[in-house]
């Protein structure tokens, strides 16, 4: 997470795009959640976010 946040601060890193991006993962596994008839449900798409994140580092 640590490489992630430090490669926000290079140049060619839209950080506004990122955000859209993050914001909306999170309304739907906000969404995903209160449909799915099981909280288990949830942890694929938490898990495909925070791989999100991470592939930040990478970008």
């Amino acid at each position: 997470l640590q490489t992630s946040i430090n490669r926000i601060g290079a140049p060619d890193f839209d950080v506004d795009a990122m955000a859209e991006v993050l914001l909306s993962s999170a309304i739907g596994l906000n969404i995903f959640i209160r449909a799915a008839a099981s909280n288990a449900a949830r942890r694929p798409m938490a898990h495909a976010t925070a791989k999100l994140v991470r592939g930040w580092a990478n970008a």
